[in-house]
């Protein structure tokens, strides 16, 4: 364990082992990246909540629309 953040190594590139990428031909259509949408629209509603101190409880969002 170290003592301080300062005597952290770092991960740093040069550590990770070799890959081998196979890329896979498909005929459906590409899947798998939904995560992604899903973390989005609560992050903005925090920065939203953090800029104007309202809470944004609903979608769509609307700027006339009341808090």
């Amino acid at each position: 364990m170290q003592r301080s953040f300062a005597d952290y190594a770092a991960p740093h590139v040069s550590g990770v082992p070799g890959m081998i990428i196979d890329l896979i031909d498909a005929r459906e259509d590409p899947t798998g990246a939904v995560e992604t949408a899903i973390v989005t629209a609560p992050a903005i509603a925090n920065a939203v909540a953090a800029m104007t101190g309202r809470l944004v409880l609903g979608r769509p969002w609307q700027a006339d629309q009341p808090a």
